[in-house]
């Protein structure tokens, strides 16, 4: 089973695969994608405590032609998550590996996944 609802929090069944697609904008008002610059990547983190370290880490250099990425998660991934809720955010790094924007998730507005 998979769900995301219209705030991007999302809940699976452990042990199930899953891809979850994102597009990332330029600002707030959504009007032009953001397109990768040379060396950027978008990172996702999974985590138990917001702040905390990522239980599961992921990072994509890769968009399609219509600017669109994705995080895919294997059965073995959702497998090794305890039943729980936790908070993933989605990140663009820069060539440098600092980061430049927080853009889904963040402290600020915490994002969920719940393994069920």
């Amino acid at each position: 089973m998979l769900k995301i609802d219209d705030n991007n929090n999302i809940e699976i069944t452990q042990g199930d695969n899953f891809s979850l697609p994102l597009i990332a904008y330029k600002d707030d008002t959504r009007t032009e994608k953001y397109e990768l610059q040379e060396g950027e990547s978008f990172v996702l983190s999974v985590r138990i405590l917001a702040g905390g370290e990522p239980v599961i880490r992921k990072e994509t250099n890769t968009q399609d032609d219509g600017l669109g990425f994705s995080f895919d998660f294997s059965t073995e991934e959702t497998a090794s998550l305890t039943r729980a809720e936790y908070v993933y955010d989605v990140a663009l790094v820069n060539a440098d590996g600092t980061l430049r924007n927080t853009f889904l998730g963040g402290e600020e507005e915490k994002r969920v996944l719940k393994v069920v």
